[in-house]
């Protein structure tokens, strides 16, 4: 069955594949803010079919999920390095692609051992030594669970949909067949010798008579005027709660530092040299060793919880405001300004950037503005 999948595809989708995978598909946009009257005719619009293949993208709450498994999946499978939002945005959407692909020809998930031996292959459950390490497994588990706010069902499930992926890119790039003519017309591509005529012209004595007058660029920026139209640009209000700021109001016992290394050994451990027996054993980290880096990494993701919490009753004081008020509260009015100075923080602007830009200076994804 996969001899006769693997010719098809490789014989009469290759334009489908180059289409696939060297389109810029752009990501859609969350309107945030007052913008241009463009933009709020869109957003007027009774229904907009934002999808993408298989996927439905109509909400903010499904692009959400497309990208957020998406995000998972790089994670994962690029054992444990991040991405760029944009490079997230190119590889969801390719994923998006190969699983199209897959679902076209009715590819299965994995079973319970095929799922096994899968994740068992990933580099990012296994020690250095190259082999699949259950405490790495779990505390890889614990991590994905804890920092991405995901099930293991989430994260089993994405890992099964790159499966199918993997299965439909085997069945795509290993060798297939060719009939005789086929390469024959490519050896004769290939060993043809082909003639070219060059005629030059000297631009120097190219000095034609152009009428510049006011009236002509007149009449043709009349006639171009969508080439000089500005893009509709935005500014973002919003406030910045650094975690790294917060570290000196938490507090760690020596257990609590004790137990976070117990959970987190692997991060510890200290790489074999490149000229290592592979035999010998590893040299397990101790916790005398690697206190100060332990208690630094602890206080980090206790400031980051304390961040969002602190984050979320800022934004559940406006939310009541605004339901006590029965109305949007704008940030010139009073009652924000107040809220907002209560809370001990200062709201900051971006600067100014287009739909399709990320403000300058800050590091934000397209993602994170919508």
């Amino acid at each position: 069955m996969f001899s006769w999948l693997q010719t098809k595809l490789q014989k009469h989708y290759k334009v489908v594949f180059v289409l696939l995978f060297i389109a810029i598909i752009p990501a859609f946009i969350l309107v945030i803010g007052d913008f241009g009257a463009g933009i709020d005719n869109f957003r007027d619009r009774e229904s907009v079919n934002a999808g993408f293949y298989d996927i439905d993208l109509n909400t903010e709450e499904k692009q959400r999920a497309f990208f957020t498994e998406a995000d998972l999946s790089f994670y994962i499978m690029n054992g444990g390095n991040r991405a760029q939002q944009q490079d997230i945005v190119s590889y969801a959407y390719g994923r998006a692609a190969w699983l199209h692909v897959a679902n076209e020809h009715n590819i299965p998930g994995p079973n319970t051992e095929e799922l096994t031996e899968f994740i068992k292959e990933m580099i990012l459950f296994q020690n250095p030594q190259g082999q699949f390490d259950p405490v790495i497994y779990n505390s890889a588990l614990d991590g994905l669970k804890t920092s991405r706010n995901v099930s293991e069902g989430e994260i089993t499930a994405a890992i099964s949909q790159d499966y199918r992926v993997n299965r439909i890119q085997d069945v795509i790039t290993n060798p297939g067949y060719v009939l005789p003519s086929e390469v024959l017309d490519l050896l004769k591509q290939q060993n043809t010798t082909w003639s070219v005529s060059v005629a030059e012209l000297d631009i120097s004595a190219y000095n034609p008579e152009v009428d510049a007058s006011d009236e002509k660029v007149q009449a043709y920026f009349d006639e171009n005027a969508s080439n000089y139209r500005t893009p509709d640009r935005r500014v973002i209000s919003y406030l910045e709660l650094k975690a790294l700021d917060l570290q000196s109001e938490i507090e760690a016992s020596d257990d609590d530092l004790l137990e976070y290394f117990e959970l987190n050994r692997y991060k510890y451990e200290t790489p074999p040299a490149a000229d290592a027996d592979p035999s010998a054993p590893i040299e397990e980290p101790t916790f005398a060793e690697n206190k100060e880096k332990v208690a630094l990494d602890f206080k980090m993701e206790k400031a980051k919880i304390v961040a969002e919490d602190r984050a979320t009753e800022i934004v559940m004081s406006v939310v009541d405001a605004e339901r006590r008020a029965n109305e949007n509260l704008s940030v010139d009015s009073e009652v924000f300004k107040t809220l907002i100075q209560e809370s001990g923080y200062e709201v900051k602007t971006t600067t100014p950037f287009g739909i399709s830009e990320s403000p300058i200076g800050l590091g934000w994804g397209r993602l994170m503005v919508g």
